[in-house]
């Protein structure tokens, strides 16, 4: 089995096509199916392999069962916000998401539980 069939494969277990993945990870539309015969780009399936919540590696050697994962409400929500982006607006969101957990993570460090106090 080649990454074309994996990845069809992983898109007929999720009832999504081909063209709508491409179109979520903003492929360009066609792409996938050269992977039949060609090998992506390696940004490429490492988005695909996320979105389906498994490994490049399975896509690369089958070697590694696909895990999916059912997303909660709030998490497809910031994949949909997310998927409006283009690739560096992506990154630029993601940073900021980043820094605000980090912010986040950091406030709730110092504080100190009410039990610890009295």
């Amino acid at each position: 089995m080649n990454i074309y069939e994996r990845v069809k494969e992983m898109c007929d277990t999720q009832n999504i096509s081909i063209s709508k993945l491409e179109k979520e990870l903003n492929i360009s539309n066609g792409a996938i199916s050269k992977w039949a015969t060609n090998m992506p780009r390696a940004n490429i399936l490492h988005d695909v392999a996320k979105y389906f919540g498994t490994s490049v590696e399975y896509f690369l050697t089958g070697a590694v069962a696909p895990v999916a994962q059912e997303l909660t409400e709030n998490e497809k929500e910031i994949l949909e916000l997310l998927h409006r982006f283009d690739e560096r607006t992506q990154l630029k969101f993601l940073g900021r998401v980043e820094a605000i957990a980090k912010e986040m993570a950091d406030d709730a460090a110092h504080k100190t539980p009410k039990s610890a106090a009295n």
